[in-house]
């Protein structure tokens, strides 16, 4: 597989011919990653489910902004580079959790579009601190204290945010 047009170098004379109907007997297209956005979430679970059990970190999880990232990314390296990425901000995320600064800075650029910032910012804000809380509450098996200081907020800050959950 690659990305260059092969008929168009042996017309030019780039690769050998013989070398390329050799190769050729039945090509398949696969469209490149950032044709296929679907798919970049579904490949992110499927890397991170590898992960832990390859890096033995059984609670590990990815930031909603960091899965955004990925997504708005081009990848020009297709599925492989987003292997590496992932597998390289698995080695530098800190209490299992992949947050943007764990991904390599051209990824970190990426410019999201003005929907997804708004809508990250007025709708996802509330949903993003209740899913960190609740996943970081799990990782300490439900106990408030260690979960509030791996938050940084006082236990009572914890407990009110918790109410607020269930009733919202």
């Amino acid at each position: 597989m690659t990305n260059r047009d092969i008929k168009e170098d042996v017309k030019h004379k780039r690769f050998r011919a013989d070398l390329y109907f050799r190769l050729n007997v039945f090509p398949i297209h696969i469209p490149p990653l950032k044709e296929r956005n679907n798919d970049i979430i579904i490949l992110i679970k499927h890397f991170i489910n590898n992960f832990k059990k390859k890096m033995n970190k059984p609670n590990l999880t990815i930031s909603r902004r960091s899965v955004l990232l990925l997504k708005s990314y081009t990848w020009p390296g297709n599925v492989r580079e987003l292997e590496n990425v992932l597998e390289c901000a698995v080695l530098l995320c800190e209490n299992d959790i992949i947050t943007p600064s764990d991904l390599p800075e051209e990824i970190n650029k990426e410019k999201l579009t003005v929907n997804e910032k708004v809508g990250e910012v007025e709708t996802n804000l509330y949903e993003y601190e209740k899913q960190l809380i609740l996943d970081v509450l799990s990782k300490c098996s439900g106990n408030k204290s260690k979960a509030a200081e791996m938050l940084g907020i006082s236990r009572s800050t914890l407990s009110a945010k918790l109410k607020q959950y269930n009733s919202g």
